[in-house]
């Protein structure tokens, strides 16, 4: 098995430590949980955007959210025995962005802010991201 050379996880690890929980307080009062990746996508200009990637049907009627991170210290290696870094979203339909197909289930959220906001916090969530390279590529 592989080991990430950055951070020291076999691929399975690095698949656990990469899933973000997503717990959300839905428009009718109930609860809702699900969870997403973490994914850096390359923009049409080339430009890196860090992202948590998951399904629209885990945040549709979602009022609040929470996110729930793997915790860390500056050096970005896993804090076994940490406390998970929580995010809260007051109006979480605002940082959300669907597929514009409906047949596509689909959605993210940019974290670039919400990383930039930890960190002036000292708060330093596990971030690894899995990028296109990491995919096997079909040979047609």
């Amino acid at each position: 098995m592989r080991i990430d050379p950055n951070t020291g996880l076999n691929d399975a690890e690095f698949l656990s430590y990469n899933t973000v929980r997503i717990v959300s307080q839905l428009s009718d009062g109930d609860t809702g949980l699900g969870t997403g990746f973490l994914y850096q996508f390359l923009s049409t200009n080339r430009t890196s955007v860090k992202a948590l990637v998951t399904n629209k049907h885990v945040l549709d009627n979602t009022q609040t959210a929470t996110l729930v991170f793997n915790p860390t210290g500056e050096d970005n290696k896993i804090d076994f025995k940490g406390e998970k870094t929580l995010v809260k979203f007051p109006e979480f339909s605002t940082f959300w962005h669907s597929h514009p197909n409906p047949d596509i289930d689909l959605a993210f959220v940019p974290l670039a802010p919400i990383i930039d906001e930890l960190a002036e916090e000292k708060k330093y969530p596990f971030l690894t991201f899995f990028r296109s390279e990491n995919f096997p590529k079909i040979n047609m």
